[in-house]
This record gives structure tokens, sequence and C-alpha cells, in this order.
């Protein structure tokens, strides 16, 4: 996903980004709600600590790999960022957040507020971070993104999309989200080959699929 899809979109619309990744190893395939799933957002969480200890005074980005870039972005995702801690994309069209989409603006307050909602985390991982980040968000200045840096659950795909977030986890009309890509397609197995669909229909500017 990472090598086929995230990063060949993302040079093609930012050329000039700072791409930085890491990698770690999971159990299993890391779908979603698995144990490597969890294992990965805690990864992801001290990553994100060590990114704003490192880099105060200045923003950064982290995406999750089930991302495609469609339109250059980070013009726009640096004005925005402008005076708030936080940038993050909807969830809903109603509001919530989705932290798999989402920008730091580094500072020591706001390291102290990721590593509480961190410490939450921790303590009980059964809930997803976005949902305590979201419970936390008073403590600091926060801004959502425009409905055009798309989810599945925002909206889906529209014709001024940024970027598509295959946040699809529904495993019921998976099978045939895989076949309006792949006509052969067998029923996928687990939500990542749903999400693999999902971004190639917006690679390929395909409309939604009610998902």
């Amino acid at each position: 996903m990472y090598e086929t899809l995230f990063k060949p979109s993302l040079l093609a619309v930012e050329p000039d980004v700072q791409l930085i990744t890491r990698w770690h190893d999971v159990i299993g395939n890391s779908d979603f709600l698995t144990e490597g799933w969890f294992r990965s957002h805690i990864f992801k969480s001290i990553l994100i600590n060590r990114a704003i200890e490192e880099n105060d005074g200045e923003p950064v980005a982290f995406f999750d790999v089930d991302v495609v870039f469609l339109k250059p972005f980070l013009q726009q995702a640096r004005e925005m960022i402008k005076g708030q801690d936080v940038l993050v994309q909807r969830e809903q069209e109603s509001g919530g957040i989705n932290a798999g989409v989402i920008f730091f603006n580094c500072s020591k307050k706001l390291r102290t507020w990721h590593e509480d909602c961190f410490e939450q985390y921790a303590m009980a991982p059964g809930l997803l971070t976005q949902d305590i980040m979201y419970r936390e968000l008073h403590k600091i200045s926060c801004a959502l993104l425009p409905l055009t840096w798309s989810n599945e659950s925002n909206g889906s795909l529209r014709s001024d999309s940024v970027l598509y977030h295959a946040n699809c986890t529904d495993m019921r009309p998976a099978f045939l989200a895989c076949r309006a890509v792949c006509p052969d397609a067998l029923r996928p197995a687990s939500s990542i080959e749903l999400k693999m669909a999902m971004l190639k229909r917006a690679l390929r500017g395909l409309p939604p699929t009610g998902i």
C-alpha cells in the first residue's frame, strides 16, 4: 500500500515534500481492531511524541498509509495551521476527528497534551486514539480540515478532493468495492484489501460506492 499507492501519489502532487518513513514489526497484518492494529497505534503515538519534541516551533504532519493524494495540499495546510496547535481531518461532515490525517504545530504545550492522550490510550487500549484526542481538544486550539480532505465517513470522494483517506472498515460491501476495480477479484478477506480497492478507485477518479 505504501510503495504502490501512498508514496507515488504524494510525490506526484508534492515532489519537494520531506517524507520520513518509519517501519516496525507487527503481529499479523494489522487488520482493523486486531492486536497488531492496536500495537501500531502505540508505535505511532511514540513517533508523534518524538517528532513534536524534535521539531519545536515547526509544523509536522502524520498520515496513515491508507491515504492517496490527488492535488497539492501543503500550502493550504500551512495557512490553516497558523495560530492552531492541531489541524486534523473531519471524521464526519458534522464533526469529530480522524487522526489518520493530522498536522501538529510543535511546542512544549502540545507535547504535554499529546503525552497525556497517549497515557490515557495506553491505559485503555480498547479505545481509539482519535476518540481520546477529541475528548481532550478543549485543552488546545484545533481546526478541522475542509471536506475536500476526504474520507469515506465525511462524504467520500469529491470532484475537488485534495486527498482521499480510505477509513472504511465495514466488510459487508467490500466485495462490491473490489469488483468495481477488478472484475475478477476474490471476496476480500480483510479491511486492508477493502482499503486497497477504495484507494485504487480514488486514483482512477471513480465515483464513491456509498460505503
